[in-house]
């Protein structure tokens, strides 16, 4: 298996010539007219031709297909952050993997993620599990966590909702057969058309944090909320928002963020694409320092984790519709109103559903390209497809450099349609140095 991988990393040394480090997405550098991509970054041959080289995860086999379900195995968690953090309750603060998960209550399925998404931490001795879970972090609604450790040692948790169950009660699913169901919440308002034009205000997100050494006692979480200054009326706040936070050296916060609801076809705005904005400090004020809109398609991504890397360039991960029963444009089979798809995709080694852009700022971006696909290969033989793999999250090594994957993942289930199964979440190890040899001491 490693020297597969390696003969991976190989064929990117001898594909056509590049010019500048672009050409190997950042990812790498050009030396001599061929890229030498990074540890953890490979390049497909057969993708040449739809992004620079250096631009898919060289991924390792996992040690298991589960990292985190919740509090038992017939829980349903949706992707995780995760820290190396020194955690107190372990009675002398020592380091211990820290997972910040969507979870959902009451023994739902992703089915109910808007009424019973909470998040909770969970800690493991190994970044690939198994996590055992800790304490609730912020209650319903709250969903898609990502967690930075600032330079000042606080511990902050962006989340999708705020812990306020905006859209109704917890819906009981552990319920007893023939129990009363909560009455459903009134309706919303109908979303908003979008503002043309530069109008803005000012909106408000709240985020959860603790010091650092005091991460693993519940009573040391606290919930601060932080201003978002002239944010585009026409974003429609806060809608899929999915924020992807990163704490810089001199204190700054900078964060991509989703921007729209992410209703299908029948909203006006409904994955638009990501922005991004920064603040002096992780407690604001945020002002937008971007383009109104990074990315270069629409409708077709989600779910960003963003990144600089050792060089100082900037990276993003998303989940991108590019295989999983989609045309290249995210529209599924037939697009809106019934149209054929325009980009019918290919699907080279599979179901691809990341995808990788970088920049050299952080501000004007690449073109998105495919980086990793939905099946995960098992340390003991063999592989797991996945029907969705979503919510991407690089792990960090003690080096700072993306060392594992985290994912939210939806095994196949006979009888459950589209988020209705039990679903988890799943670290990788990435093909670096340290796992290499780790794995090959296991064998």
């Amino acid at each position: 298996m490693h020297r597969t991988l390696a003969l991976a990393s190989t064929l990117a040394l001898s594909r056509a010539a590049c010019v500048t480090d672009a050409d190997c997405s950042l990812n790498g550098v050009c030396t001599g007219g061929s890229c030498l991509c990074d540890d953890g970054w490979t390049t497909y041959p057969s993708l040449k031709l739809d992004g620079p080289d250096c631009g898919q995860l060289d991924l390792l086999p996992a040690t298991s297909d589960t990292s985190f379900h919740g509090l038992d195995t017939n829980k349903s968690s949706w992707g995780g952050s995760v820290l190396h953090l020194p955690v107190a309750t372990d009675g002398g603060g020592k380091k211990k993997w820290t997972m910040f998960a969507a979870e959902m209550t009451r023994g739902c399925t992703l089915r109910h993620w808007t009424t019973n998404s909470e998040v909770v931490m969970a800690t493991a001795d190994d970044p690939q599990g198994p996590y055992t879970e800790a304490f609730q972090v912020i209650p319903p609604w709250a969903h898609n966590p990502e967690a930075i450790l600032t330079p000042g040692g606080e511990v902050v948790v962006f989340t999708l909702g705020d812990g306020k169950p905006v859209h109704g009660p917890e819906f009981p699913c552990d319920a007893a057969p023939g129990a009363p169901t909560p009455a459903p919440p009134p309706p919303r308002a109908p979303t908003p058309a979008p503002t043309p034009g530069s109008a803005v205000h000012n909106v408000s997100m709240l985020l959860h944090h603790a010091p650092v050494g005091s991460v693993g006692d519940a009573s040391a979480w606290a919930a601060h909320n932080a201003t978002v200054m002239d944010f585009p009326v026409e974003f429609q706040w806060e809608g899929n928002w999915n924020p992807a936070p990163v704490a810089l050296p001199d204190g700054r916060v900078r964060v991509m963020a989703h921007t729209g609801f992410s209703g299908y076809f029948n909203e006006l705005v409904g994955w638009s694409g990501e922005v991004v904005i920064e603040a002096p400090s992780w407690e604001g004020p945020y002002r937008l320092v971007s383009s109104r809109d990074v990315t270069n398609c629409t409708h077709c991504e989600e779910d960003p984790f963003m990144w600089a890397d050792h060089r100082g360039n900037w990276h993003v991960i998303y989940h991108r519709m590019f295989d999983n029963g989609t045309d290249c444009n995210g529209y599924p089979d037939g697009g809106p109103g019934g149209v054929p798809p325009a980009k019918p995709c290919k699907a080279p080694e599979g179901r691809w559903s990341m995808g990788h852009s970088f920049s050299p700022d952080g501000l004007t971006w690449s073109p998105i390209s495919r980086c990793a696909n939905t099946t995960a290969q098992l340390l003991g033989g063999g592989s797991i497809t996945f029907t969705s793999r979503e919510r991407p999250k690089l792990v960090m090594g003690d080096d700072g450099r993306p060392a594992f994957l985290s994912n939210a993942v939806q095994p196949f289930q006979d009888g459950a349609g589209a988020d209705a199964g039990v679903t988890h979440t799943l670290v990788v190890p990435l093909n670096v140095k340290q796992n290499r040899e780790q794995q090959e001491q296991q064998q």
